[in-house]
């Protein structure tokens, strides 16, 4: 799936990017949510194609770097299922979490034309923001309503300071945070009851 492809500075590494392919094969999730974009989007579009053929899918990627949302429309180009994935640019806002200053994306500005385009995400894939502070913490938080009961949501980086804090605090709202995998820099799985 990745043959010629350059994997860059920040995507998920081989390992994550493995157990993502056995997690969608089982899972099966029509419609997913994902904050970052690049290499991933390019294997959730595969695999959902796959899984579920062009009009059987719909991915919507969020991504705070305008060049980076460049790069991965050009990188689904020519893949099967692009026509079911959507890449938008958000930028960030200012935020403050538990007394904490961060950025998180700017949810209301996206187009809710995009929302409804996608319904309820079903799976959640967490790797982006990239900013000071508990930046992920809004990914879930902000987007609740928008997501079924019960969607299952990972986090990359999750061995990190801030995401570890992040974690506490969606365990705290009732988010199921059911443990880090050591993949990688660690990858955070739950669900969203």
């Amino acid at each position: 799936m990745l043959r010629g492809v350059e994997l860059g500075e920040w995507p998920l590494t081989v390992d994550i990017i493995d157990w993502l392919v056995d997690f969608l094969y089982q899972e099966q999730p029509h419609v997913v949510l994902e904050f970052g974009s690049g290499v991933s989007t390019a294997c959730l579009c595969v695999v959902l194609h796959r899984l579920h053929g062009t009009d059987g899918f719909r991915l919507l990627s969020l991504e705070q770097d305008a060049k980076e949302v460049e790069r991965t429309i050009d990188r689904l180009q020519g893949l099967d299922g692009r026509l079911s994935s959507r890449v938008v640019y958000v930028p960030l806002t200012p935020a403050v979490v538990d007394g904490r200053s961060t950025f998180f994306y700017d949810i209301d500005k996206i187009d809710s034309e995009h929302f409804a385009w996608l319904g309820k995400a079903e799976f959640v894939l967490i790797d982006g923001p990239f900013s000071k502070g508990p930046c992920r913490y809004g990914t879930l938080s902000k987007v609740r309503a928008r997501l079924v009961p019960g969607a299952r949501f990972a986090m990359d980086d999750a061995l990190r300071e801030k995401e570890l804090f992040v974690g506490a605090l969606w365990a705290q709202e009732g988010i199921v945070v059911n443990g880090v995998l050591t993949l990688g820099q660690g990858v955070m799985v739950g669900a969203v009851p």
